[in-house]
């Protein structure tokens, strides 16, 4: 599997590229290695990141961040403003900086050793990480007593909310359909399953330019082939926006088939589009 990027700052390109591949391979949140080395297309001006498997939603969020903060040069605060706890396969080291995506107070909690990584310095090249245990010396398990009275059924918990995303990848294209780091023009091609009953709200839309004077930018939510009220319209200098209107909240059910359309007022400037949709469901 092979990822394709778009990139809009191309200088020092060659020395990005090694630095990328270099934190790719130490980065804590993408677990699949790479199948060889990155290639750069100075005629398309994109870059070829080859891996052995498919990667999941979550390494490929990290993946666009580490192309966001080491190709175009993004700050990382502008990427990532504050810290987070994240789980890894993986131990810290030097190259777990900032160009790496982590701020100072990041938390990385290894799976096999159950123990806590805590960035205390994120200097380029000469990170520190210090280890702290998550767990404590356990004596031998007592017997089991005997089972008691069961109590009365709890009150119900707030519903499970998980986030879809979708990247353009590249030019955002009229009337295109939003993927993973790239677009279509076939809306089966982009469609995703619902795998539970449950309701979409709010809509983020970042722009990575925005659509100029007297210029638009509408992308809305899809449920099998039609459009839905969830839906955000960016204009002439905004590149932020967010549709958080329960009025504009959309039912789905099991097999339901969801996709993001993006239209354009026909002389947008060219821009990246990345999006995000909450959906909630009780199960």
């Amino acid at each position: 599997m092979s990822v394709t990027y778009n990139i809009y700052n191309s200088t020092n390109i060659l020395s990005k590229i090694a630095t990328l591949q270099i934190r790719i391979d130490s980065n804590l949140e993408i677990a699949t290695s790479r199948n060889g080395s990155i290639t750069w297309n100075a005629a398309s001006s994109s870059i070829v990141i080859p891996f052995v498997a498919n990667l999941s939603i979550a390494e490929l969020l990290a993946l666009n961040t580490l192309i966001e903060i080491i190709i175009e040069e993004t700050p990382l605060n502008s990427v990532y403003p504050s810290p987070r706890t994240m789980s890894t396969t993986k131990v810290p080291t030097l190259t777990n900086d900032e160009l790496n995506g982590y701020p100072l107070g990041c938390i990385a909690v290894n799976q096999s050793s159950q123990r806590a990584h805590i960035c205390v310095d994120n200097t380029i090249d000469a990170a520190v990480w210090i280890e702290e245990s998550t767990t404590t010396n356990i004596g031998a398990t007592g017997p089991t007593g005997a089972t008691g009275v069961q109590g009365a059924t709890g009150v119900t918990g707030p519903p499970t909310v998980q986030t879809l995303y979708f990247n353009s990848g590249g030019g955002l294209i009229s009337n295109s359909f939003l993927m993973y780091g790239s677009q279509t023009s076939f809306e089966n091609r982009a469609q995703i399953a619902v795998t539970r009953a449950g309701t979409m709200s709010n809509l983020v839309v970042v722009l990575s330019t925005p659509p100029g004077i007297s210029e638009s930018r509408t992308f809305t939510l899809r449920k099998n082939g039609q459009p839905t009220l969830l839906s955000v319209q960016l204009v002439d200098s905004t590149i932020t926006g967010q549709d958080s209107n329960p009025l504009h909240n959309v039912s789905v059910s099991l097999y339901d088939l969801l996709s993001i359309q993006e239209s354009d007022s026909g002389s947008a400037a060219d821009a990246i589009g990345i999006v995000s949709v909450d959906i909630n469901s009780s199960v």
